[in-house]
């Protein structure tokens, strides 16, 4: 926890080398005791042998007092040496690509699980620090090949604003082949009742599968949820305690020939098919549509083990409960797991998950190892070994066992060319194995059945192997040395090498069940060594574990529920004579009937309840078992108590009405509210409606959905005006089962402008291919059945595209895949109202004429992407579109139904996806043009279906401001941020926007398209190691970079660099470079993100007598691109573009003097809005002056203006 690795010699324990990976985070910072006192890297790594690197992660405080903005980093580092990759490590940062709105933030996040390495990507899942909200689990990938995040998956992205963490005490993530992932998740909102494969956006308490996408993107493909899956939550009994843990492929049938296992909090064990998980309530009388459930058992954390001999295994270790064993079989044909076998150990909380080895299915060769703890502390951490078939008393017996001092939570033992290997809290690492190299060497000694109060006797022989001396031995717990005199440091007991010591030992118990402890020798040379002591206490009759039943407070209308072990702790069969079950608000399960014979060591396994119906301050009984063994009668008395309070749910809305104002016709506006659960009992959703008209929910509130205590869901309502009337008396309604009756949000809001259609069903428009459309306005463009579909529907009138506004609901699918939805403005020339175009990736328009805005769900060779948007141009004739401008959505296309805005405006077309602009794109348009709607899938068979369609004709207006580059500023933690320009000139600059952390590893960033006056701020960075990175602009606001591409190494050379625009006069963004020699270097512009740069060329040499450099664009009016240079004396100067690629640059002019009272010179572009480049400088007390652009060469910028003050939080102004 301490971001420190080692690298140790596998035989001797000699550490070959350590590093640390920065200063750890800590637990205070934000109040959670899990893990104290730092939080650094504690997920398991994982090792690829095709790259010999070792990825693992780290939490990196950033050294502030509130430790606010940690950074969560991937490495990749040489197992030899430690020292890390080139290109590594990678900062996890950005938004899931199934949820815009969200932004991962890495203080509220803790990556326990261990991680996953399959088809050359690392997958990491992240949960909470205790329940601290607002966390979310996720699941993220990092490319191992492109040094960067390739995907990022969110839990929670409908409804809920916090929960489902991925944790699994530890146990990892889960592939059975490629594309596959599966995990648990925890409390939080959990999923509606419904199939697996249905989307949802709330998975707490969940086993999800994944899919990864061709372009490596993450999509939800099944899940299965509890049925009481709220009463897990409310009671802390989350099944995401567990790690889920898939069985070979030979153990199955052919109904379910793909088995896993799922074990969780409350005890339960289910049996699942990886290729259907079951949903929510699936089953008959809304039930667990499970392959099998077993239990329930006691509390189960972190993996199951499963072992293939003797016709199969799984085992189990339970939470102060012994180590299961079940058999795997066939009940009337369904697979399942039946308990077999136990140890006659108990295990604490937080021991660990078994391991077992073997030489393939040699029951002889067999071991089931455990690290055990006493409790929560650590104490008591002993390795054992148990054998894996139980015997016929039905008993795994123990074999070995070696204490290890603190246990670490949760820990499994890992083993390797014979040795077995544990690390501790306390900062130890054993490996165990034979033959034993210690001091002295010892069998561990076993004390086998001793009653309770009785003493049993055993011996130990130390052997020595070298000359040494016994300075003193002592015994733990149970056990004591009972030899006549004890060797001291006054009078040491010698062996020399190969002699042996026999020491007397005994053992009196006072409690039932296995008891372990330790002999310690103490050495001359001042080592301590420990020897494995163990016995089984024994007492005639039944015992239980827990003693007692406590269930606190529970609201009344609820149910908690406990588990009670219950053993015959005695050595021969026990009869149960009677059972009386806990009465009044207690009830029992899993009693078993009078008569029935307990095997000793043999145990059950009971539930009790308890289920206030009335408020009481304390309700208490008993369960009492009587039995009898050998003429002997026993009693068995267990206590339970609790207190009820008064349980009730109760909704509140926030805001409790929403009014949009103004909207103009063609066009949506979406805004929400939030419902919040503020009582103490789970709330469920009987019934949700979203307001009528033009008032609607992409994704509505789901009936069924359960609301816990302190948990609350966000709902959108979309307003889309078809007229100018003002409209208002609608209303969202929702109804829960708190006894609040229906409540109701109401919304109002009026639309502006002129309408041109406002519905499909007009008779404007002409359906063709497979589109048909329907009376209530709806197109349904392709049907869901495969075969290269292709479908559209047209407006068959010209509409002007200056000043055009459309709007749609879209829904891609259902079905098993497309390519998507297209929006085209045709060519009215070139083109009909039959215009229809190529299926697949052709969208159903390819080879019509005319500009085309894909909305993208396949996988597209043309942009690299799956689930995009993209704009290009379709030719008349050619199978193909030509894509000039493409963005990765954050919105899960695929996922629920979409608002998708199109507008044209100045020569731009912006795109907006429920409410969120995320392409804006210069394109010639015709003057007026023919609107399309169209999709095409390919083999797969996606439904495509639009709707709400409403369209106006308004005047054109200017484009906005906005659209001009934003801003770049990166912080001290390494937080980069957005300020997008505003086009006025008093305040140029709207308010921050976080980009994402993680920034500071680059010494270098540099934007080339903030020089070319384009919305798409290119930027190039540069690492400590050399190497440059490429950052396409995407155009979309929320995410205004796409992922990075490497340029190559060897950057380090260069002093200075910056972009400077087009300097060369080829419509590409070009960069100048400095090295240490003060040459000057132009790299040309390529258009290309994977290789954006030409070779270099000289400039000149003589500008090291600059300090500060920086491209301008065109400052002069020429139309060619400038760069200005500061030298030590404070001078600036102007050279003015040439646009000649060998000599860019004319002689230099003097702008004039004083300007080293600032420490940094930055252009921006046009912020102003007057189409001219303008400049920014920061002095130093952190104030941001703006320089505006005259276009006179002889004093291109007008007096400076104040911007504003706070400014030097920031280290780099790009």
């Amino acid at each position: 926890e301490n971001n420190t690795a080692y690298g140790l010699d596998r035989r001797t324990g000699h550490i070959d080398w350590q590093r640390n990976f920065g200063p750890a985070f800590p637990a205070s910072a934000i109040g959670c005791g899990d893990l104290t006192p730092s939080i650094g890297a504690s997920a398991t790594p994982v090792y690829d042998p095709a790259t010999n690197a070792v990825y693992f992660t780290t939490k990196v405080d950033d050294g502030t007092a509130t430790h606010r903005h940690p950074t969560w980093l991937m490495h990749a580092v040489d197992p030899s040496t430690g020292a890390e990759r080139d290109g590594w490590p990678v900062t996890i940062s950005g938004k899931p690509g199934n949820a815009a709105n969200i932004t991962f933030d890495p203080y509220y996040e803790q990556q326990r699980p261990g991680l996953l390495l399959m088809d050359g990507v690392v997958y990491a899942g992240f949960g909470a620090h205790c329940d601290v909200v607002p966390y979310r689990g996720y699941v993220v990938g990092v490319g191992v090949a492109e040094h960067q995040v390739t995907s990022m998956w969110a839990s929670e992205t409908g409804d809920s604003v916090a929960g489902a963490g991925v944790w699994q005490s530890g146990g990892g993530l889960v592939s059975d082949g490629p594309g596959r992932i599966f995990f648990s998740t925890g409390n939080g909102i959990s999923p509606a009742p419904g199939p697996g494969t249905t989307v949802q956006g709330n998975l707490a308490e969940s086993v999800v599968r994944l899919q990864v996408n061709a372009d490596k993107s993450l999509s939800t493909a099944d899940f299965f949820s509890p049925s009481n899956a709220a009463s897990l939550d409310l009671q802390d009994q989350d099944i995401s305690s567990g790690a889920p843990m898939a069985l070979p492929d030979g153990f199955g049938t052919a109904a379910h020939p793909h088995l896993m296992v799922q074990q969780g909090k409350d005890g339960r064990v289910f049996l699942l098919d990886r290729d259907n998980l079951g949903g929510m309530s699936q089953a008959p009388g809304g039930g667990n549509a499970v392959v099998s459930t077993s239990g329930p058992y006691q509390g189960l954390w972190g993996h199951p083990a499963f072992w293939g001999g003797d016709g199969g295994y799984v085992y189990l270790v339970g939470n102060n409960g012994p180590l299961r064993a079940l058999a795997y079989g066939v009940n009337n044909g369904n697979p399942a797991l039946t308990f077999t076998g136990r140890s006659q150990d108990s295990f604490g909380y937080t021991s660990g998950s078994p391991l077992v080895t073997s030489n393939g299915t040699d029951d002889s060769t067999g071991l089931i190892w455990v690290v055990s703890a006493n409790d929560a502390s650590g104490a008591g951490g002993t390795l054992r070994a148990y054998s894996p078939v139980p015997d016929g008393d039905g008993l795994l017996q123990l074999l070995w066992s070696a204490p290890v001092g603190t246990a670490t939570k949760f820990s499994t033992p890992t083993a390797d060319k014979g040795v077995v290997y544990v690390g501790t809290r306390d900062g130890v690492l054993y490996g165990f194995g034979s033959p034993a190299t210690t001091a002295l060497t010892a069998a561990p000694v076993d004390f086998g059945q001793v009653a309770v109060g009785a003493s049993g006797t055993g011996t130990m022989t130390l052997t020595a192997t070298k000359d040494l001396g016994i300075t003193g031995l002592t015994a733990s717990g149970a056990f004591a040395v009972t030899a006549g005199s004890l060797p001291s440091a006054g009078q040491p007991t010698q062996l020399a090498s190969g002699a042996s010591l026999d020491v007397p030992l005994s053992f009196t118990p006072k409690t039932t069940g296995g008891i372990s402890g330790m002999l310690t020798a103490n050495l001359s040379d001042g080592e301590k060594l420990v020897f494995a002591l163990h016995g089984v206490g024994t007492r005639p009759g039944l015992g239980a574990a827990p003693g007692s039943l406590g269930f606190g407070e529970v609201p009344t209308g609820s149910v908690s529920t406990l588990n009670l072990q219950i053993t015959n702790t005695g050595t021969g069969p026990e009869t149960v004579d009677s059972v009386t079950a806990p009465a009044g608000a207690f009830s029992a399960t899993g009693l078993p009937a009078a008569g029935t014979v307990v095997p000793a060591g043999g145990s059950f396994v009971a539930t009790v309840a308890y289920a206030p119906v009335v408020g009481s301050p304390s309700d208490s009984d008993a369960l009492v078992v009587n039995s009898s063994s050998a003429g002997q009668s026993h009693a068995l008395k267990v206590t339970v108590g609790g207190s009820a309070v008064t349980g009730q749910g109760h909704l509140e809305f926030s805001p409790s009405s929403l009014d949009f104002g103004k909207v103009p016709i063609g066009s949506s506006k979406t805004l929400t509210f939030t419902i919040s659960n503020t009582g103490n009992l789970p709330v469920t959703v009987t019934k949700a409606k979203a307001p009528a008209g033009d008032f609607g929910s992409a994704v509505q509130l789901s009936e069924g959905l359960v609301i816990g205590p302190e948990q609350s869901t966000v709902q959108s309502v979309t307003f889309t005006p078809r007229s100018t009337t003002a409209q208002s008396g609608g209303f969202y309604e929702v109804t829960g089962d708190a006894g609040q009756g229906a409540q109701f949000v109401p919304v109002s809001g009026t639309g502006t402008g002129t309408p041109a259609t406002t519905t499909v069903a007009d008779g404007s428009w002409h359906a063709n291919g497979t589109a048909a459309i329907s009376d209530d306005g709806s197109v349904q463009l392709t049907p869901a059945s495969p075969g290269n579909q292709a479908g559209s529907a047209v407006y068959t009138k010209p509409l002007p595209t200056d000043g055009l506004r459309a709007t749609f609901t879209a829904k891609f699918g259902p079905g098993t895949g497309g390519y998507g939805i297209a929006f085209s403005l045709l060519d009215p020339v070139q083109n009909t109202g039959s215009a229809v175009g190529g299926s697949g990736t052709g969208f159903g328009i390819a080879g019509q004429q005319g500009t085309v805005v894909a909305l993208g769900t396949g996988w597209s060779p043309a942009t690299g992407l799956q689930n995009y948007v993209a704009v290009g141009t379709s030719t008349a004739g050619s199978p193909n579109i030509t894509y000039t401008s493409k963005a990765p959505l954050a919105t899960a296309l695929r996922q629920g139904t979409h608002q998708v805005d199109i507008e044209s405006t100045g020569g731009h077309l912006y795109v907006r996806i429920d409410g969120t602009q995320v392409m804006d794109s210069t394109q010639a348009l015709p003057p007026t043009a023919l609107l399309a709607l169209s999709a095409g899938t390919g083999v797969n068979s996606d439904a495509h279906k639009v709707s709400g369609v409403v369209v106006s004709d308004m005047p054109p207006t200017t484009p906005p401001t906005a659209a001009a580059p934003p801003f770049l500023a990166r912080d001290t933690t390494g937080t980069l941020w957005q300020y997008r320009t505003t086009g006025n000139a008093a305040a140029p600059f709207q308010a921050r926007q976080k980009v994402g952390g993680g920034w500071q590893v680059y010494n270098a960033l540099i934007s080339l398209s903030t020089r070319t006056a384009t919305a798409h701020a290119d930027l190039v960075a540069r690492d400590a190691s050399g190497v440059l990175w490429y950052y396409a602009g995407t155009g979309n606001t929320t995410t205004p970079l796409a992922p990075r591409v490497r340029v190559g190494a060897g950057w380090g050379i260069y002093g200075t660099m910056t972009g400077v625009g087009d300097v060369t006069g080829d419509g590409k963004a070009d960069l100048v470079a400095r090295d240490s020699s003060g040459v000057l270097w132009l790299y040309r512009g390529t258009g290309v993100a994977s290789a954006p740069f030409a070779a270099r060329t000289r400039i000149g040499a003589g500008w090291g007598i600059y300090g500060t450099m920086t491209g301008v664009g065109d400052v002069t009016g020429d139309g060619k691109a400038d760069l200005v240079a500061r030298d030590s004396s404070g001078v600036l100067w102007l050279y003015r573009g040439t646009g000649v690629a060998s000599a860019p640059f004319a002689a230099r002019t003097r702008v004039g003097s004083g300007w080293n009272t600032y420490g940094m010179l930055t252009a921006v572009g046009d912020v102003t809005g007057d189409g001219k480049a303008d400049l920014v400088a920061r002095d130093a007390t952190g104030v941001l002056w703006l320089y505006r652009g005259t276009g006179v060469t002889s004093a291109p910028f007008a007096a400076r203006s104040r911007v504003g003050s706070g400014w030097n939080t920031y280290n780099a102004l790009v």
